[in-house]
């Protein structure tokens, strides 16, 4: 363990009053002031450069670290394990995450990292996929899927549509069912994980047994009020989205593609029930909750819910903060009875 992640663990457990102090004035917005540990994180990450400001290897580089300095280690009961799966380009690297065995077979869920189809890595969700599998007794399957610029869209989706077609068949290698396989991801793994729901209806393929999309991008650039409001939050901002698009999309006409904007699909009768999390401070927030109120009003199940007090990659902070990690263990419990 080194030594920054040891500092910033230590403040993790400082009484709250004394974090107030450290940080200031808290940082408030639409009613609701930032969580005091998330603020100490928002002051020293805004004293770094922003992942728009690097090239791109730097900028993954950049992600791992920080996600192996804050987030939350995979529970002990929780065994992991590297494998491989088929994918349109080649084999997709895959980590496996497996409860402690109870003789019967288990849920799958896909699993896809944040980070714009262009930066982050399993590293970034080992934390969380291990705490899903343990909280919603569920075996995990985390998804390399290919990056832009290297691999622009559609070679994210590509990747994402072949691994759940072949989880679907091949669920039980693992020891999984079958018959319940979920999809879930935060930001950028949100948008694959949406886009998987409703391609599997448009071609008549067996639907997800619940999705889950976690401050999910589900359009190419926004205008919907969030974006500007919290343009200059961290570790997400306006300019960071503007960067990930850039690389992403090739043209003006991938952008128009459904599986670009899933927000904007006429028709969303007949999916998959849905739990969507949003995070407060963050330019994402207002149009997970445009889905999560437009999947409502065309019949699906959805529980919804914004945690106005945390910011964008919450998923991965949870060793630093805690109420990132009760944030997380809540939605775990939430895919564990809609699977279980």
């Amino acid at each position: 363990m080194n030594i920054q992640r040891l500092i910033v663990q230590a403040i993790s457990k400082l009484p709250r009053g004394v974090l107030r102090r450290m940080t200031g004035k808290p940082i408030e917005a639409r009613g609701t002031p930032l969580d005091p540990m998330m603020q100490f994180l928002w002051i020293a990450g805004k004293k770094q450069p922003e992942v728009f400001q690097m090239d791109v290897a730097a900028a993954r580089a950049a992600t791992d670290a920080a996600a192996l300095m804050v987030q939350a280690k995979v529970p002990a009961s929780v065994s992991v394990r590297e494998d491989a799966i088929p994918g349109p380009a080649g084999d997709i690297p895959v980590s496996i995450y497996t409860p402690a065995a109870r003789g019967e077979a288990l849920p799958v869920t896909l699993y896809f990292h944040f980070g714009g189809c262009v930066i982050g890595s399993r590293i970034v969700s080992d934390g969380f996929c291990g705490l899903i599998a343990e909280r919603a007794r569920t075996i995990v399957v985390s998804v390399e899927y290919r990056l832009a610029p290297e691999h622009p869209f559609p070679a994210s989706i590509e990747d994402a549509i072949a691994a759940y077609r072949w989880m679907t068949e091949n669920a039980g290698r693992f020891g999984g069912d079958a018959s319940r396989i979920a999809v879930a991801g935060d930001s950028a793994g949100g948008l694959l994980s949406a886009v998987i729901s409703q391609e599997a209806k448009r071609q008549g393929w067996q639907l997800p047994i619940c999705q889950v999309l976690i401050y999910p991008w589900l359009a190419p650039y926004s205008a919907l009020p969030s974006y500007t409001e919290f343009g200059e939050s961290y570790p997400l901002s306006a300019k960071t989205m503007q960067w990930f698009g850039g690389l992403y999309f090739r043209s003006e006409d991938d952008k128009k593609h459904p599986w670009a904007a899933p927000l904007n699909a006429p028709d969303l009768s007949g999916l998959p029930e849905a739990i969507v999390a949003t995070a407060g401070y963050d330019p994402l927030r207002d149009e997970g909750e445009a889905y999560a109120q437009a999947l409502k009003r065309a019949g699906v199940r959805v529980d919804f819910r914004c945690y106005a007090h945390l910011t964008h990659c919450f998923t991965m902070m949870g060793g630093v903060v805690p109420e990132a990690q009760r944030a997380c263990a809540e939605i775990a419990d939430k895919l564990g009875r809609r699977i279980g």
